[in-house]
């Protein structure tokens, strides 16, 4: 039982190592574009808010 559990657990952290490494090539371009996106988002709604403040 333990060969077969230790096996199991060494083949799921390979597949979620693999997957892990196909999803980030996959989608480092769309998170790079929302974490610009949300990063504008902020960096206009503070200045937005100060402006707000400042009137």
């Amino acid at each position: 039982m333990a060969l077969s559990i230790s096996s199991i657990v060494i083949g799921v952290v390979i597949i979620y190592l693999v997957s892990m490494m196909i999803i980030h090539k996959f989608f480092e371009k769309i998170f790079k574009m929302m974490f610009f996106i949300i990063s504008a988002v902020l960096v206009i709604g503070a200045i937005y808010f100060l402006l707000l403040k400042g009137a």
